[in-house]
């Protein structure tokens, strides 16, 4: 092996041992959390979740407020357009 295949060597046994796999071993099975069983529940479409508004959900999950908005009203319109073009400049910074 040269100098440059142990290097590589190296760095790739560091990684197995830092991420806890170990060669010739398959990695567990990550255990089923109570989150995994909620999901497919909560997007069977006979439950009877379908009538609990969004912004209920949102303020029992969160704490958090979703205020409606009317877009044919000046003021809403104005504030939706502001926060467009704030978000507009925020990708074209990220994007850059």
């Amino acid at each position: 092996m040269n100098g440059r295949s142990k290097q590589s060597f190296g760095v790739v046994l560091a990684w197995l041992v830092i991420s806890g796999i170990s060669l010739g071993q398959s990695p567990a099975a990550a255990p089923k959390v109570p989150v995994d069983e909620l999901i497919p529940w909560l997007l069977q479409e006979n439950t009877k979740l379908r009538g609990i508004p969004f912004s209920e959900v949102i303020l029992d999950t969160t704490g958090k407020r979703v205020l409606a908005f009317k877009s044919e009203d000046e003021t809403d319109a104005r504030v939706v357009k502001q926060i467009a073009t704030v978000l507009d400049a925020v990708m074209a910074q990220l994007n850059a």
